[in-house]
């Protein structure tokens, strides 16, 4: 087992394009998708938490007071499907996002024959802060986010660029690329 742990204290930043969410082979095999699109209304500085499994997260910026978040659950079987919840607290300062997968009844806290992925795409204020973003079995990228930036993956690789606050990112049998930035400047 590796485990790679990265921090930051605060710097100095350039944002790059968010790069495209890796395909997982249980999309290949998925016969059923449900997709969300849901914008919501957040402070510039606000916290987005977001905690997944099995999937693909990725966090681009722009300038807007809202937070876009866009899902897409895929599975093989419709009451695989149906039994994964997407659960979402949405207040000013705060977006909670949390998956919940069916009570266990396999390894890892899933049903061994629940064939369900879901893989985020969120669009945040570029000063929010990430308080704590998390994934097992997917990649995570962040892109261009000028907010403290609390991260971390099992099982997949993290990809970060153009951080420039404080930063804790965690990895473990994952890899690591992070492209920190070289100016805070506003441009």
């Amino acid at each position: 087992m590796k485990t790679s742990t990265i921090q930051r204290t605060p710097g100095l930043l350039t944002g790059l394009l968010l790069a495209g969410l890796c395909a997982h082979t249980a999309h290949a095999r998925a016969k059923f998708t449900e997709e969300i699109h849901q914008t919501y209304p957040i402070t510039a500085d606000g916290r987005i938490s977001l905690d997944n499994v099995n999937s693909a997260v990725g966090i681009a910026v722009w300038d807007r007071a809202e937070v876009k978040l866009d899902a897409v659950k895929r599975a093989k079987e419709k009451e695989h499907l149906e039994a994964v919840k997407i659960e979402i607290e949405a207040k000013p300062d705060r977006l909670q996002v949390h998956t919940k997968y069916p009570e266990s009844k396999g390894w890892f806290g899933r049903h061994r024959e629940n064939s369900v992925s879901v893989d985020y795409t969120l669009t945040v204020p570029r000063s929010a802060r990430l308080d704590p973003v998390s994934t097992v079995n997917g990649t995570l990228e962040i892109d261009g986010v000028r907010g403290k930036v609390q991260a971390s993956t099992v099982n997949g690789a993290l990809k970060a660029r153009g951080l420039v606050a404080e930063t804790q990112l965690s990895s473990v049998n994952g890899g690591l690329s992070i492209h920190l930035a070289k100016s805070a400047e506003k441009e």
